[in-house]
């Protein structure tokens, strides 16, 4: 399968995020709930369209036709909008991959399960927000510069590396992968998307989210949308 991905997502050209897997379609959702009702003789393109509509764009969705597809996500992002993602109970967070990144070439820091993942880079970065005046900007610098040089601190008079990382903030890219199912999307992306009041760089990774999706369910995405 080729990877779908959505790179620089928060225009700084660091972070994406990529459909790496799924499983399950439109023509799944309707074949489990007509599995389920005994009524496959009942099908046609307009009867399957029409039931597709009732299935997601109901409410309460009917959610147990949706679980069998389901996607795995790739994200870099800055921690912030990572935790703003994981707040929501949407599937599994493979945290054996968590990687946090203060680069391109990537200077990170593994996650708490995954300590033979570390290595290093002499370019580091971090997420610097747009519309920044000058005061703001150096003063984000400088609060980035000095969270580094406390880690390098912390390492070179001998802190564990799993310690040594809580100097860095949240600011710090952090790569992750997650699986969810079509269910556990729309109940996520509802409370990212535009106009819900989240913040802004956590609805551009909703969005692009979204993005890749539809994709792989157009007809599911329409009917939900629809139902909003």
């Amino acid at each position: 399968m080729t990877t779908r991905r959505i790179d620089n997502v928060l225009g700084d050209g660091i972070g994406y995020i990529e459909l790496r897997d799924y499983m399950g379609s439109d023509e799944s959702i309707v074949y489990r709930a007509r599995e389920c009702y005994q009524s496959h003789e009942r099908s046609s393109e307009e009867a399957d369209k029409r039931l597709l509509r009732k299935l997601v764009g109901d409410k309460p969705l009917h959610g147990t036709t949706m679980r069998n597809v389901v996607f795995t996500f790739g994200v870099l992002a800055p921690q912030f909008v990572v935790r703003q993602w994981t707040r929501h109970i949407i599937g599994h967070d493979s945290f054996g991959n968590d990687v946090w990144y203060t680069g391109p070439d990537s200077f990170d820091i593994s996650g708490a399960y995954d300590e033979q993942s570390f290595r290093y880079t002499d370019k580091i970065q971090f997420y610097t927000p747009k519309g920044m005046d000058s005061n703001q900007l150096e003063a984000w610098g400088t609060m980035c510069n000095g969270q580094l040089q406390d880690y390098r601190d912390l390492r070179h008079y001998g802190m564990p590396k799993q310690l040594a990382r809580c100097a860095l903030g949240p600011a710090v890219y952090s790569v992750f992968e997650t699986t969810m199912n079509l269910q556990g999307f729309f109940d996520w992306y509802s409370k990212r998307r535009p106009g819900g009041g989240a913040q802004a760089e956590t609805v551009a990774y909703a969005v692009a989210a979204m993005k890749l999706v539809r994709g792989v369910v157009p007809m599911a995405v329409e009917a939900w949308e629809g139902a909003q």
